[in-house]
């Protein structure tokens, strides 16, 4: 299955080399799998190449400035394996870039002559912010209830997976219900790709080598860790561990039954979604499954079933 997208020009003018350089650096290592999608779903309901590339840029380019924005406000020093671009280049220069790309969002969209598409692309960045902001004052909080995490999943990752589907059909002459339809599987995409990263966090099939156990020690209450502690006596200790092993111990976590817990749940999600993707009556067979392969992918991080924990 070919979800490659590399489409990305940002449009920098020569003069600016400094944005340039951040701008390759940032893109050189992504996966692109927003762009990937808008530009698969896009192909197989018939909107031009043209309609396809802004789109599938737009995906990328609000993405990639979130995470511009999101590594200074976090103060990550790493992103995709390489320093962060405000450590290398300056964080007045990131929030800039960041900055920039949404300027050519807008920009590039007022092409298509589409009100729906820009209004709904703005939406979608409020949202963003919403749920960075959201997170941001849950920090180091132990008394946060699970459907506030959940709701910062669907504002910072959902939120941005459900344009990935939804605004390809804006620009179709597809039904209400199928538009509708389309939203929700994104918003499922999102969650599924928030939970594993939950997992990755803890060194769950972390095949890439990441760094993990960030999120506590950076004040960040993640789901699975959620999951893990809220039964448990002195979880006002949550934050004060700085090796996972530590964190596990203190608790007396076994966590191959809690990634067993998890997992079933993300496997109703996972079903819930294929249920939905088989719901769509112009898609072919083939698209459809290559959209469930990828559904499977985006948790799992893998297609290997013997690599699952």
């Amino acid at each position: 299955m070919n979800i490659s997208f590399k489409s990305i020009d940002a449009g920098i003018p020569p003069s600016l080399k400094k944005m340039r350089d951040l701008y390759s650096d940032l893109f050189s290592d992504g996966k692109q799998y927003r762009g990937a999608l808008v530009q698969m779903l896009s192909d197989e309901i018939g909107l031009s190449e043209d309609k396809a590339n802004v789109l599938s840029r737009t995906a990328e380019f609000i993405h990639n400035s979130s995470l511009l924005h999101d590594d200074v406000l976090d103060n990550s020093t790493l992103r995709r394996g390489k320093t962060a671009a405000w450590k290398k280049y300056g964080g007045s220069y990131a929030i800039l870039a960041g900055d920039y790309l949404l300027a050519r969002v807008i920009k590039d969209l007022c092409v298509l002559s589409h009100l729906e598409i820009i209004e709904y692309t703005s939406e979608t960045i409020l949202e963003l912010i919403e749920g960075e902001w959201l997170q941001d004052e849950n920090f180091k909080k132990i008394d946060i209830k699970e459907d506030r995490i959940k709701e910062v999943h669907r504002l910072k990752t959902g939120a941005l997976f459900s344009w990935c589907f939804k605004a390809p059909f804006l620009l179709s002459d597809k039904s209400k219900s199928d538009v509708i339809r389309a939203y929700k599987v994104g918003e499922i995409f999102g969650h599924l790709l928030q939970r594993s990263d939950d997992l990755l966090d803890f060194d769950i099939r972390n095949f890439e080598n990441k760094e993990f156990f960030k999120d506590l020690p950076s004040g960040n209450l993640n789901l699975f860790a959620f999951n893990m502690i809220k039964d448990k006596e002195q979880n006002d200790k949550a934050y004060s561990f700085k090796t996972m092993n530590d964190f596990l111990e203190f608790y007396s976590i076994d966590l191959t039954a809690e990634v067993k817990k998890f997992d079933s749940q993300s496997l109703e999600m996972i079903l819930e979604l294929q249920n939905l993707i088989d719901e769509f009556d112009d898609f072919s067979k083939e698209f459809k499954e290559n959209l469930k392969v990828m559904s499977q992918l985006i948790y799992w991080r893998t297609s290997d079933k013997s690599q699952r924990y």
